[in-house]
């Protein structure tokens, strides 16, 4: 470096006749147009070195240009090695002063002339030698990365020291903001010889710079109280946190198989991992919460293995009978994990819950019951076990072993009458237990043949009577009969005794058919009766002279006569 400067220094070992060199010394920041050795000075184990052009002040920081800096170095082995203890620069350092023009040193005292070029005046400095502990090493080193939040901070200095006063402050480097403010004196400070450990309460922020300042009261040397220097800038000592590791899960299990009426805990399998060992805390939520409860939805903020125990533990509860017998439904969970800094999470864990379908009950017979419109049921249900049914007007599915009974629904006893029975609705019958859940089942559509029908009137043979004694011929004469489709709503109309009653079928083609009377402008119930046989025409001819004659047709020709003389 052209004019950065040195210089040598020589010993003699036998009064002066002969001089060795034995270093040639340099400024630690050295640089160039320093012209450091201008001006030289040596006194016992000391000598002082000038460098007129340096520009640095004795940090290394806040330039000036020809300020002018002095080095002190030392000797430890009498002169064989020396070694740079300190660079001093002018209490009111500026540029151009050329601090280090001369230099001298003597016993414990030490004096650097500037020139001052630019004001000529001139000025002196005089500098006392003390034993003043000096910096050897830092951990986290300055300028740091990827440094534990949870790290001690250790300075190493150049003899064994004691506490002062004061207090070691850690800042945030982005807004100066106080992290911690820890008192030198306290228990979060503790020296081992030369080596301060501090120890911080707060744990840092993933992936921030921080900066530490340490006051020029708060550590000493041990032998006559010279205190450390101390750090009171935001460069000196400065590092950043390592970054965020994001946890993870895994071990999750899928397609997990459990019955309705079982419990299972889907979460056993799962590990819960993160390098960086944060706390976390836990939420699962159901896809559907109708599928079924969870033993806990929450895990607070704790170690990670405390919250993978609970989380392993936790039960779920498939929803009974929410699908048929036999059906089963997947309940898909999510899991969510966070650690203050991120969010994590899954939704690996499924179950598949299935409906263990109830048993069809045989043995079990449903036919007309003793009052008009009603069905029963014969059925002997196991000791302990009783029966309920239920009318509906649309099949069921099969429901779930140990389910629960639908609204609805009647307590009941075999061979009992079961009233409003209609054609086309669904008889269900449960067995259920003592505990009220269903344990076997049966349905079956209600027909003509397991409704008790409305008491028909007795149709006996001989005129039909009417209240003047004759009957009103309006019907077509002869014997051919009027034969029409027995559809529903399509009726043939009869005038009898000058009344008009219609005969016509319900077309279910069930072997139901009625007789109804026009009053006004509304029909009245006269007489029902049944075939054995599907009704699918009907065929009405007058019969004699005094009544009618009901058949319904198979193929092209009446038959069965349902309805003939009576008294209508």
């Amino acid at each position: 470096m052209s004019k950065s400067g040195s210089a040598y220094i020589f010993k003699t070992t036998n009064n002066g006749d002969s001089w060795t060199e034995v270093q040639k010394i340099v400024a630690s920041d050295r640089a160039k147009d320093d012209y450091f050795g201008l001006s030289v000075a040596i006194s016992g184990d000391y000598a002082i070195v000038g460098a007129i052009c340096e520009d640095e002040n004795a940090s290394g920081n806040n330039n000036m240009i020809n300020s002018g800096s002095a080095y002190i170095f030392k000797t430890a082995n009498n002169g064989d090695s020396w070694t740079e203890v300190q660079k001093i620069v002018a209490s009111d350092r500026a540029m151009y002063d050329n601090f280090g023009n001369s230099v001298a040193i003597s016993g414990d005292y030490a004096i650097v002339g500037t020139p001052e070029p630019n004001t000529y005046t001139g000025s002196a400095y005089i500098f006392k030698f003390s034993l003043k502990p000096t910096l050897s090493s830092l951990s986290p080193t300055d300028n740091a990365t990827g440094v534990s939040r949870t790290a001690n901070l250790v300075i190493t200095l150049s003899e064994d020291i004691v506490k002062g006063t004061g207090d070691i402050v850690i800042k945030k480097t982005t807004g100066d903001v106080i992290v911690e403010t820890i008192n030198v004196t306290g228990g979060l400070v503790t020296i081992s010889g030369a080596e301060v450990t501090i120890n911080p309460n707060t744990e840092l922020d993933y992936a921030t710079e921080y900066y530490v300042q340490i006051p020029d009261t708060a550590l000493k040397n041990s032998k006559d109280d010279y205190f450390y220097a101390g750090i009171t800038d935001k460069t000196s000592w400065s590092f950043t946190t390592v970054a965020n590791q994001i946890p993870t899960i895994t071990g999750t299990t899928a397609n997990q198989a459990v019955d309705d009426n079982a419990t299972i805990k889907p979460f056993s399998t799962i590990v819960l991992k993160d390098v960086d060992n944060d706390d976390i805390n836990l939420t699962i939520s159901l896809d559907d919460n109708e599928k079924g409860t969870l033993s806990s939805y929450t895990i607070a903020r704790g170690g990670l293995l405390t919250v993978q125990t609970a989380l392993q533990n936790i039960v779920f509860t498939p929803s009974n009978d929410r699908v048929s017998g036999g059906d089963s439904e997947t309940t898909t969970f999510t899991i969510s994990i966070n650690d203050s800094y991120v969010t994590i999470v899954d939704n690996n864990t499924t179950v598949i819950s299935t409906n263990i379908a109830t048993p069809i009950l045989s043995n079990i017979t449903i036919s007309q019951g003793n009052a008009d419109y009603t069905s029963k049921v014969s059925y002997t249900p196991t000791a302990g076990n009783s029966l309920v049914y239920h009318l509906v007007n649309s099949s069921i599915n099969v429901p779930g072993l140990n389910g629960t009974l639908p609204d609805g629904t009647t307590p009941y006893t075999s061979g009992a009458d079961i009233p409003n029975a209609e054609v086309g609705q669904y008889l269900v019958v449960y067995e259920v237990d003592s505990s009220g859940e269903i344990v076997g089942f049966y349905q079956q559509q209600l027909s003509v043949y397991n409704i008790k029908p409305k008491t028909p009137v007795t149709i006996t043979d001989g005129n039909v009577t009417t209240t003047d004694g004759k009957f009103k011929e309006d019907v077509v004469a002869g014997t051919k009969p009027i034969v029409y489709s027995a559809t529903p709503e399509e009726y043939k109309e009869i005038m009898v005794n000058r009344a008009t009653y219609a005969i016509f079928s319900d077309g279910n083609h069930d072997g139901k058919l009625s007789i109804m009377k026009k009053v006004g402008d509304a029909w009245e119930y006269v007489q029902e009766a049944y075939s054995t046989n599907a009704v699918t025409k009907i065929a009405v001819r007058k019969k004699g002279r005094s009544g009618m004659s009901v058949n319904y047709i198979d193929g092209t020709m009446p038959t069965t006569s349902i309805f003939s003389k009576g008294d209508l």
